[in-house]
């Protein structure tokens, strides 16, 4: 998993509302192959070969659904050479709630296990491409990093909300791993990072990446984070033969807070369950000496 978990969402119990409501804003839409998706503070309607509709659940969430707006507008005008959704029309309110159309890309996610790339560079040169992309255009659309996990303050937000529910031995490896990570020194250069840069957010056709969804989480740093959500589904050796050492040491120190990260996002949702989940699988790991989710390979 990414630092936000983008695999597989669950379908919404009220899924027949929210398609109703797109099917009633866009009566030209054929909602018969429609999907309801649930992410961490946007519930989704997507419409094979229409549109993808994403209703905000709080108000933050529609907050950060504007600045989401302003931020796809600007990628669907950089050029990428990979398609990127784009805002149709403007924000609106769909029965009582705040509501944004893209438009929708075609592909699929990757299939896990995964099978393996005929040509791994194709994630170098999405990589590359991302990183292309100039930060003066977009400073004001993207957020800091870790945003959902507390953003410059997820290291002490993690020493007081979860190391006290760790056993002891799991509680020394998070710490280490918090600790190393607090210390990576921030690029002299920083570049444009998705931020989770992986599973159901990049999309296929056979072994040619076409699309990347969900840049909620987009922030300007080290493109070494990026790398780090990409093991989740090509584990470490596709990409150590795509980047230096010095650049997948730091993507495995990121990867090892993954799981801390996800924890908080949790937790500051007041998501008591799925935090439960992570803090479950942290021990789990940390039995096998890691803090990092599991990766293949």
């Amino acid at each position: 998993m990414g630092p936000n978990g983008s695999y597989a969402w669950p379908v919404q119990p009220d899924a027949g509302d929210l398609i109703r409501s797109v099917a009633a804003r866009w009566p030209q839409a054929d909602v018969g192959g429609a999907v309801v998706r649930r992410g961490m503070s946007h519930d989704v309607v997507v419409v094979p070969g229409f549109a993808a509709v994403r209703f905000a659940r709080t108000v933050q969430a529609e907050v950060e659904l504007r600045r989401s707006a302003t931020l796809l507008t600007v990628l669907a005008d950089a050029r990428l050479p990979l398609a990127v959704p784009r805002p149709v029309g403007a924000i609106e309110a769909l029965d009582g709630r705040t509501a944004l159309a893209t438009t929708f890309v075609a592909g699929k996610p990757r299939p896990v296990p995964e099978p393996g790339l005929t040509d791994p560079a194709v994630l170098r040169d999405a990589l590359d491409a991302i990183a292309a992309v100039p930060l003066d255009g977009i400073s004001h659309a993207i957020g800091p990093p870790r945003a959902p996990a507390g953003g410059t303050e997820w290291a002490d937000e993690a020493r007081r909300h979860l190391l006290p529910r760790l056993n002891p031995p799991a509680a020394r490896l998070v710490t280490r791993s918090i600790d190393e990570a607090s210390a990576l020194a921030a690029p002299a250069t920083p570049v444009l990072v998705h931020g989770d840069l992986a599973g159901t957010n990049l999309l296929w056709q056979a072994d040619r990446l076409v699309g990347v969804l969900d840049w909620d989480l987009a922030f300007a740093g080290d493109r070494a984070y990026d790398i780090a959500c990409l093991a989740d589904g090509f584990g470490w050796t596709v990409l150590e033969t795509l980047f230096d050492s010095a650049t997948i040491d730091r993507a495995r120190i990121y990867r090892d807070v993954f799981l801390v990260e996800s924890y908080l996002a949790h937790h500051r949702r007041e998501a008591t369950g799925a935090a439960d989940q992570i803090l479950e699988m942290l021990h789990r790991q940390t039995r096998h000496g890691t803090t990092a989710p599991p990766t293949p390979g």
